[in-house]
């Protein structure tokens, strides 16, 4: 027999006075006692203080791990929500413990039990309410967030050189002298990598190390060097709102300046305005002067396909400044110098040639590929692809209207237990949803139409293949054939897709 396990889950932002640990315990052990009539030992998996938005918690994930080893049996939690409150990874999860590991999963207060097939048809949606559930949370923590931040409350964590005591600021005399060097050292010529390369010589701690922060750098690296100098905090200047998010998960944006909000004179200033303004100046000018052209957007040739065997870093693509062929270069060697990887630098144009040279052989060695390089080399978009798209629109659709008639099912028997607001918004978020796919679907089946009849005849594989082995490699060619390629000194390893 497995393990009868209890999952307790506790958020100081997300949940109010009903929820504590012993609480939730005490519903677990109820359920087990009188539910299923269970007297034995139960083992429980507690994440205090942690978000349902992320599931990387580490009982969640200890319990997990169980699972996969085949170690649970059962597991019980209070509700829904103290398995997790993003939708997507919430049912994620719940289909690898159910369905992978054979784990029974219940929501007790809820009754929601995987061997029943109603909780199967409603697990999308009790998911969905609890995500809802943690964005109007969210929209409310902001606003206070928000207000504090226009008081000119300090909400951030204080630079290198600094240390917050309560609501106060205060400068760390010993930080602050190596702050003021790194500036002096930039004025009298120096640049970021070579300041970098002083500090490590020196043995000065990184400011991450300092503080003695989890995972602190190693080494001070070229960007933790222009950090210092961009601050504008070291002139006694509280900046807040630099960035903002336009949803709960969503990626960050950078603030306009004149909607930043700006404190002057909020704590003690460790760099004179004077000396910061020389410094952003300065930095202006470099980089006009060492300007190599135009910036490349598109990425280079072998972009995130290089790694080193030695630390495990992707490398780096860099330009050479008097012109020539650019080179990638371990991003562990590049950061922080040779000291902490001592792996080779490669030409692009040597590299291109010794993978085009190896992709000859293969072909040569084994015959049996041909008709998977012809078919990767000559293939070109049809309508066969508008199908699939018809098909996933289709599909989506219904997901969408069996969802509606959940709801309304649930409705009636009063099964939901969420508020009235969150069942209407769900509802009317959904009918859009089918309305936009609908349109989507009309557009898609017009194209594949129009395009039925304008379908090419194909071309000489075999001449398109010998024209494509024989001409440069392009990024395209890279994308289709190789997998990656790890470079330890010497030895180029290259892991191709065929």
């Amino acid at each position: 027999m497995g393990i009868k396990a209890g999952y307790v889950r506790l958020s100081r932002d997300e949940d109010g006075q009903s929820e504590s640990i012993e609480g939730q315990k005490t519903v677990i052990a109820h359920y087990y006692r009188n539910v299923l009539h269970y007297t034995g030992e139960i083992v429980f998996f507690v994440d205090d203080n942690c978000s349902g938005m992320n599931f990387d918690r580490p009982d969640f994930q200890r319990m997990r791990r169980e699972a996969l080893n085949n170690n649970l049996d059962i597991v019980v939690f209070k509700d829904l929500s103290r398995f997790g409150r993003d939708s997507a990874d919430t049912q994620k999860y719940w289909k690898e413990f159910v369905l992978k590991c054979g784990v029974r999963l219940i929501a007790a207060s809820q009754n929601q039990d995987s061997l029943d097939r109603h909780t199967r048809k409603t697990l999308g949606l009790y998911a969905w309410l609890n995500e809802q559930y943690v964005e109007d949370i969210s929209e409310k923590i902001l606003e206070n967030f928000r207000s504090r931040q226009k008081k000119g409350d300090l909400i951030i964590t204080v630079p290198y050189g600094y240390v917050k005591r309560g609501k106060s600021v205060s400068v760390d005399e010993f930080a602050a002298e190596t702050v003021k060097r790194i500036f002096s050292l930039y004025l009298a010529g120096y640049g970021y990598k070579k300041i970098a390369s002083i500090m490590n010589a020196e043995g000065i701690l990184t400011p991450s190390a300092y503080k003695n922060r989890s995972g602190a750098l190693p080494a001070w690296s070229f960007q933790a060097v222009k950090n210092i100098l961009t601050n504008e905090f070291y002139t006694g200047v509280l900046l807040q709102g630099k960035t903002y998010k336009k949803e709960i998960k969503g990626r960050s944006f950078r603030t306009p300046p004149d909607r930043v909000l700006k404190f002057p004179g909020h704590h003690e200033a460790i760099i004179d305005r004077e000396v910061f303004d020389l410094v952003q100046e300065t930095l202006k000018d470099r980089k006009k002067r060492s300007f190599r052209g135009a910036k490349i957007t598109a990425p280079r040739l072998f972009s995130g396909k290089i790694v080193c065997e030695k630390c495990k870093k992707t490398y780096l693509f860099k330009s050479r400044r008097k012109g020539g062929p650019g080179y990638y270069i371990c991003g562990t060697r590049y950061k922080y110098g040779p000291e902490y990887c001592k792996n080779i630098t490669i030409p692009e144009n040597r590299l291109a040639g010794l993978i085009r040279e190896q992709l000859r052989e293969k072909t040569d060695e084994n015959r049996e590929v041909l008709p998977e390089l012809k078919s990767r080399a000559g293939r070109r978009p049809h309508y066969g692809k508008t199908d699939m798209v018809i098909a996933r629109i289709r599909k989506e659709i219904e997901k969408r209207e069996n969802t509606l008639k959940k709801i309304y099912l649930d409705r009636l028997e009063a099964r939901t237990g969420f508020p009235e607001y969150l069942l209407e918004q769900l509802i009317s978020r959904t009918s859009s949803e089918i309305d936009s796919l609908r349109r989507q679907l009309e557009s898609a089946t017009a194209a594949r139409d129009a395009s039925a009849d304008r379908r090419e005849a194909p071309e000489d594989l075999d001449g398109k293949l010998l024209r494509f082995i024989n001409r440069p490699l392009a990024r395209k060619d890279v994308e289709i054939f190789i997998k990656e390629i790890r470079i330890d000194g010497g030895i180029i390893d290259v892991y191709w897709n065929i």
